[in-house]
């Protein structure tokens, strides 16, 4: 099987359009489809990088063989070993359980003692801490409220961020649209988060129909080249994305 049919054949196993391909592997859709219609071929770095992408080696992918299903006989393999692994546990918990509960019948006259007395001294050391402990376990609450504010609140941040903290550094026309098009989205729908663009030095806002102005301006080619970008992320005092600034390469 030829390279640009083992191509064609695991993107569209992977369930991946030749858009989503170029973009995972930082390249243009266009070469995406010189690369499947045989025009051209990519080289040793986007080999490498489809190989662990399809999970395959780069050998698999550049011989003229047919695909083998190696990798899911042994996937296969691996979830029946976890299986067996997992009914194995089982096992064991049930026998150690059984186990316990002979000894406990056995010993119950003992047990049920030790028990009485046990639950005795826990509560005289109960009734004791909670004299003591009434304004810690306050302190302790309030604490506790406070972090998980904070944790919910830098997950808040966390999501709002993802999504633009992967187009940042060197990218091309489509991933800077991209990146355009998602902001664009947000500042229609989250008021309370706006973006706003600088392009070439010059502000846009935040504004849809302004922004929509520097899609206009970018280029996928600068001569026999690809046409870069700088996308660089500015965040305010409570770490949301508040300014992106493309600049031209």
């Amino acid at each position: 099987m030829k390279f640009e049919d083992k191509l064609i054949k695991l993107r569209k196993k992977s369930s991946l359009s030749q858009e989503a391909l170029a973009e995972k592997l930082d390249v243009t859709r266009q070469t995406i489809s010189k690369w499947e219609l045989g025009q051209t071929k990519p080289d040793m770095e986007k080999l490498a990088q489809m190989a662990k992408l399809f999970n395959i080696s780069v050998n698999e992918l550049v011989n003229e063989d047919e695909l083998t299903e190696e990798k899911s006989e042994t996937h296969i393999k691996k979830e029946n070993k976890g299986e067996r692994k997992i009914v194995l546990y089982i096992l064991i918990i049930i026998l150690i359980a059984s186990f316990v509960t002979l000894v406990y019948r056995v010993g119950s006259d003992v047990s049920n003692k030790y028990q009485r007395d046990k639950k005795n001294k826990e509560n005289i050391i109960k009734d004791i801490s909670n004299k003591i402990s009434d304004g810690i376990d306050n302190v302790t609450n309030d604490e506790k409220t406070k972090e998980e504010i904070e944790e919910e609140k830098q997950e808040k941040i966390d999501d709002f961020n993802m999504d633009y903290e992967n187009y940042s550094g060197s990218k091309s026309k489509f991933s800077v649209s991209s990146l355009i098009d998602k902001a664009i989205t947000n500042n229609k729908k989250n008021k309370d988060h706006l973006i706003e663009f600088i392009f070439d030095g010059k502000s846009f806002g935040t504004e849809a129909s302004s922004i929509k102005e520097i899609k206009k301006s970018l280029i996928e080619f600068k001569g026999y080249d690809i046409q870069y970008y700088e996308v660089s992320l500015d965040y305010d005092k409570d770490g949301y994305i508040n300014k992106i600034t493309i600049e031209t390469i």
